[in-house]
């Protein structure tokens, strides 16, 4: 669904939506920039509609603000993973739920 054929949605709350999806992924809800990314990056590709830049700047930096965030986590995930057991029992106390036996 293309967001501009609402007729319940004016440009003026769209990008108050837009907006506050963007700012909402600071609250560690990257997801919020996804959706934000995704269902609006067709609303600002379409040539001759006129799309004020502030709402395309919060489009793009909400997508690469979820990439920043993925990387980060993913990052985190591996180091936890493979150093878990070296670091003893801060790895263990950084676990939810520690595995029995190792």
């Amino acid at each position: 669904m293309d967001p501009a054929e609402d007729d319940n949605l004016n440009i003026e709350k769209q990008s108050q939506i837009i907006k506050k999806m963007f700012l909402g992924g600071f609250f560690f809800l990257p997801w919020l920039w996804l959706i934000n990314a995704l269902y609006y990056r067709e609303y600002i590709a379409k040539p001759g509609r006129e799309i004020p830049s502030n709402v395309k700047n919060y489009v793009r930096w909400s997508l690469v603000g979820f990439c920043v965030w993925s990387v980060a986590f993913l990052s985190w995930i591996t180091i936890f993973v493979m150093n878990r057991n070296q670091w003893g029992a801060k790895g263990d106390s950084l676990s939810m739920i520690v595995p029995n036996g190792i």
